[in-house]
Parts: C-alpha cells; structure tokens; sequence
C-alpha cells in the first residue's frame, strides 16, 4: 500500500484517501437523490463499490514518494 501526499500536503495512506474520496461522492449523490427515497443500503452499496475503484485508481496512478512528476 503507497502514501498519498494531497493535494494540501497531508500525506495518507492510499486506503484512506480512497475512502475519503468515496465517502465524499457517496454524500453528494445522497444529497442530490434524496428526493428518491432510496433505501439506506443502495448508499453502502455505492460506497463499497467506489472505494474498490477509487483505491484501485490510486494505487496504479501513484508514483514513489520523492520521485515527482518531471514532463
């Protein structure tokens, strides 16, 4: 499992940064849905499914720390 330095300069685990980001679209699509009275689990369902794909992302984007992106 890498590190991730944020764009602010934390640096997390890349499991957490994915979870953040997950959790993050999974409020926003409940807040925008709301109105559609979706059962409580489609948002757990949601999350799960983005954080397998958000961490995926992460974890084949990512380069070493100290090696930097040099165009």
């Amino acid at each position: 499992m890498k590190s991730i330095r944020t764009p602010w300069g934390v640096t997390l685990p890349s499991v957490v940064y994915a979870a953040v980001v997950s959790l993050a679209i999974t409020l926003g699509s409940a807040l925008t849905m709301a109105r559609l009275d979706l059962p409580w689990w489609v948002w757990v369902v949601e999350f799960l499914l983005l954080l397998a794909v958000t961490f995926s992302i992460t974890e084949s984007n990512s380069t070493p720390a100290g090696a930097g992106f040099s165009p």
